[in-house]
């Protein structure tokens, strides 16, 4: 980590080279032991073709790291930009008439759109291959008969080859994906799953994200925070009922993510109510992030999308409320003055935010069980329009066109301190 003179040089300067932090973060990753038992067959060829194309393409290597470190800077509120990460809900192998995979087009489309605002915005590819939907009955595309030979044939491998980056929900801590993606988060249904704290601390130069839990609140996320920063030592029962003993050198660049879920069930029907609780609810989110050293993404879907859908969730409940976030930021109000919590300076909601997420696909809506089901249309969450990804692009980026203060948030950040 940074020592104290360091630290004040950045202060100094207002300038700091993340690609220091990563190099550090790794000395201590190479400290390291796992004891897990020997991996599936399947993950093990997953993981061997991954960093083989990784290894074999400088340049996609060097776009994976470059990206790290720019997630980074944004996670310690170092750089002007804002982020988005955005795709479909989960991937499947349906194919366009033309052959075309939309699991593919789609990030491809965005990834290319985004270099109109390069100065202000950070796209990153939303392609969860293991995500399940207990909702709809959808194992995710990797539990599925030829899933991940599709998912690496027409998503993973393009992907990489292209220097897209993108990034993925972990519900594995074996996800051999790990070492090619730019950014990972924990779900609202895994954090406070002790086997996934200690993955996501055991690979700290991936940047990480933690959604609160389902009922909302900080607090679960608070908890999980000290775990995966922690240096620690356990023995940890892996998804297969395997007891694996790990030992973790600590992971520090994490930030918040709010989805929401704690507004819904209190009745509320007014469209003013509606947002006049999630920004009160979105500000008290951010000021607990801050106590707890962690800027926040804003999830636009899941339960921010259910609150504003009054309860649909469907993909207007994802441009409601980030009309909602929008104004919210272009108000910008102070959430921690001076002083206060050893703040270097007022706080406002622009430097607590990093971003965004959404869900979006070729097609706006969902396939619905009695319909014929579409290629590019979603099978589980109703996403947004392809071009309505294009709209929240130039929104997103717009909000982060404004001068402000890049020097460090936190005096006592653990990524700056011994």
């Amino acid at each position: 980590m940074l020592q104290s003179s360091t630290l004040e040089r950045i202060e100094a300067s207002g300038e700091v080279n993340v690609a220091m932090l990563v190099k550090q973060a790794r000395s201590r990753e190479a400290a390291m032991i796992s004891e897990a038992e020997p991996l599936p067959l399947t993950t093990k060829d997953i993981r061997e073709v991954v960093t083989e194309q990784i290894e074999q393409n400088s340049e996609a290597k060097a776009a994976i790291e470059r990206m790290r470190c720019e997630i980074i800077a944004a996670q310690l509120g170092l750089t002007q930009k804002g982020i988005l990460i955005a795709g479909q809900c989960a991937p499947d192998s349906r194919l366009l008439d033309d052959g075309r995979s939309p699991a593919l087009e789609v990030p491809l489309a965005l990834h290319a759109n985004a270099q109109d605002y390069s100065d202000t915005l950070i796209n990153i590819a939303r392609v969860c291959w293991k995500k399940p939907r207990s909702s709809t009955g959808s194992p995710g595309l990797y539990h599925q008969f030829g899933g991940p030979e599709f998912a690496l044939r027409e998503i993973y491998l393009p992907l990489i080859e292209s220097g897209t980056p993108f990034a993925y929900e972990l519900l594995d801590p074996d996800d051999p994906l790990q070492h090619a993606a730019s950014y990972a988060w924990l779900g609202a249904r895994s954090v406070g799953h002790n086997s996934l704290w200690y993955a996501m601390a055991a690979n700290p130069t991936c940047p990480v994200g933690l959604k609160n839990g389902e009922g909302g609140g900080f607090n679960k996320i608070r908890d999980v925070s000290k775990a995966i920063r922690a240096r620690t030592a356990a023995n940890l029962t892996s998804p297969t009922a395997e007891e694996i003993h790990v030992t973790t050198a600590g992971n520090q660049f994490i930030n918040a993510i709010y989805r929401g879920g704690e507004l819904n069930g209190r009745g509320l029907t007014n469209p003013i109510d509606i947002r006049h609780a999630f920004q009160q609810s979105y500000l008290q989110f951010c000021r607990e992030a801050y106590q707890s050293h962690s800027r926040v993404l804003l999830d636009c879907s899941h339960g921010n999308a259910k609150l504003f859908s009054r309860g649909a969730r469907d993909e207007q409940g994802q441009m409601d409320c980030f009309d909602a976030f929008e104004e919210l930021m272009l108000e910008n109000p102070v959430i921690v003055t001076a002083g206060e919590g050893n703040a270097p300076r007022d706080i406002t909601v622009l430097d607590m935010t990093m971003g965004a997420m959404a869900e979006i696909n070729l097609l706006p809506g969902r396939n619905e069980p009695d319909h014929p089901a579409l290629a590019g249309r979603s099978d589980v969450d109703a996403c947004l329009a392809l071009e309505q990804g294009f709209e929240l692009q130039k929104r997103l980026a717009a909000l982060y066109d404004r001068p402000r203060p890049t020097t460090p948030m936190w005096r006592d950040h653990p990524a700056f301190i011994e």
